[in-house]
């Protein structure tokens, strides 16, 4: 058993051990975008460039060494190269040029895949993230008890991020991460801190009253289990059926109102799915420019009950609409690239509980922010996409560490 002292010397020269001064500089802006990635778009934004900034300033110094670049990076610049040709054939180029500064949380990426170089710093991260979830989660559940909220009853969950679904997009994803370190790391207080951790923000996910958050975080659940304990998911449904009884009333009727075919926001869905059809049909390779579906959305208007959606809550069909059916095929081969990744890193790890735990985490926040998306543009919204790349990129940035089980097991 090593001692107290041993082991934070241990976290120490992890941390510190053959870092430049700009090497550390980037990776506690890194611990920063983590935990603002929940409570502020403005802060996390700024953190995550001064750590890029620290990175690419520490590049030359760097001790020359080769690290294999993720499955997903190539089909990831595919989808950046065609996003930036739907502004050149975009129906308001001006506009989409503006619009394509977005592209820039893509760097995200690198700077996660080449700063987070170890297990220690991949639990920090976690952590950090956990405890931005946790300060929105609390003041947001103060807000649904005062009435503060959202929507227009004025309590649905939003916390520090100013919109229901944003909050629910990044609690689902913290939330999944969370579970399976709970459940596939082995050492003790780390397992009941991520569990305390997890049911605050499973809980105040449930307050954001977002149905796309609620189907993306039980398909996500569905994929820890079976990297867990495959037998366990028919267990799922009495579990469900469980929380569903437990839930506050407005929780309750959100739920079952997923399947209500006749709610008005459904109905309203179902119509923007023949508008988005209709705009890939006019501008099937290249679309019709970055964020242009908002502006020619009257165009394409049946109804006057779509107007206040400014997106066509499907991310697939928002992106061929947008960038092209070329570019939604990208995306998707992405996706693809991605959980095959996840996989092959959490099946590396076998020997590393953590590296294993958090490739599983990240392959159920990939199968989560697919399933949301299909009924909401998350991965138009820069907050949860840019707290989607920390997560999914984490597990690349393991690849290749050598075994922990020996001192998870001390």
């Amino acid at each position: 058993m090593r001692s107290g002292k041993t082991d934070n010397s241990s976290i120490i020269r992890q941390l510190f051990d053959q870092d430049s001064f700009l090497e550390r500089i980037a990776f506690f802006s890194i611990l920063l975008f983590a935990f603002f990635c929940p409570i502020s778009i403005a802060a996390a934004q700024s953190f995550a460039t001064i750590a890029l900034l620290a990175w690419l300033g520490s590049l030359p110094r760097r001790r020359p060494g080769r690290k294999p670049l993720p499955p997903f990076i190539l089909p990831l610049a595919v989808f950046v190269l065609l996003s930036l040709l739907s502004v050149t054939f975009s129906v308001n180029p001006a506009q989409s040029l503006w619009n394509a500064r977005n592209l820039l949380i893509f760097l995200v990426v690198p700077v996660v895949l080449y700063n987070v170089k170890n297990t220690t710093k991949a639990k920090l991260t976690i952590a950090a993230t956990a405890s931005g979830a946790i300060a929105t989660s609390l003041w947001g559940t103060a807000q649904v008890i005062l009435g503060t909220g959202g929507g227009e009853s004025s309590r649905r969950l939003t916390g520090f991020l100013g919109h229901y679904m944003t909050a629910g997009g990044e609690l689902m994803l913290i939330a999944l991460m969370l579970i399976a370190v709970f459940l596939l790391t082995n050492r003790g207080w780390e397992r009941f801190a991520a569990l305390s951790a997890a049911a605050v923000v499973v809980i105040a996910a449930g307050l954001t009253q977002s149905r796309n958050v609620y189907l993306g975080l039980a398909a996500g659940i569905v994929i820890v289990l079976l990297l867990w304990r495959p037998a366990v998911v028919a267990l799922l449904p009495f579990a469900l059926s469980l929380a569903v009884l437990v839930s506050p009333p407005i929780v309750r009727e959100r739920i079952f109102s997923i399947a209500d075919v006749e709610d008005n926001s459904v109905q309203s869905r179902l119509v923007l799915i023949e508008t988005g059809l209709a705009m890939v049909a006019d501008f099937p390779l290249f679309g019709a420019g970055l964020q242009q579906a908002e502006a020619l959305h009257p165009r394409y208007s049946q109804s006057d009950s779509e107007e206040e959606f400014p997106h066509l809550h499907n991310n697939i069909l928002q992106i061929a609409a947008e960038r092209g059916i070329p570019a939604a095929i990208t995306w998707i081969w992405m996706f693809v690239a991605l959980g095959i990744g996840h996989i092959r890193v959490a099946r590396r790890g076998s020997e590393n509980f953590w590296a294993h735990g958090v490739a599983a985490g990240a392959f159920a926040c990939l199968v989560a922010l697919f399933v949301a998306g299909m009924f909401e543009y998350n991965f138009g919204d820069s907050e949860v996409l840019m707290l989607f790349l920390l997560l999914v990129t984490l597990p690349f940035a393991l690849e290749g560490e050598e075994s922990t089980r020996s001192e998870d097991e001390d």
